[in-house]
């Protein structure tokens, strides 16, 4: 199965389907999401055809990206009470 290439000609243009959208108009924690969404996905899809404790360690990156996007989204919130 072919790999999507975000370093190719398309990969900054807006609204890509790949999720290879790298706008400068989001969020650190935007981004940090998108990466667990796209990481999980993959995992999924991966999953017919690669070994489970592949598929398993990217779940758990998944899972990884997402919680430190929610303490990111933690710290900035607390720096905005306390900035």
């Amino acid at each position: 199965m072919p790999m999507n290439n975000i370093s190719g000609t398309n990969a900054g243009s807006p609204g890509q389907p790949d999720g290879t959208d790298l706008s400068e108009t989001e969020t650190p924690v935007q981004k940090l999401r998108r990466a667990a969404r796209l990481t999980e996905t993959a995992a999924y899809e991966l999953a017919g055809y690669q070994p489970g404790e592949l598929v398993a360690q990217l779940i758990l990156m998944a899972a990884a990206l997402e919680r430190l996007s929610q303490a990111v989204e933690k710290s900035d919130a607390g720096d905005a009470v306390t900035g």
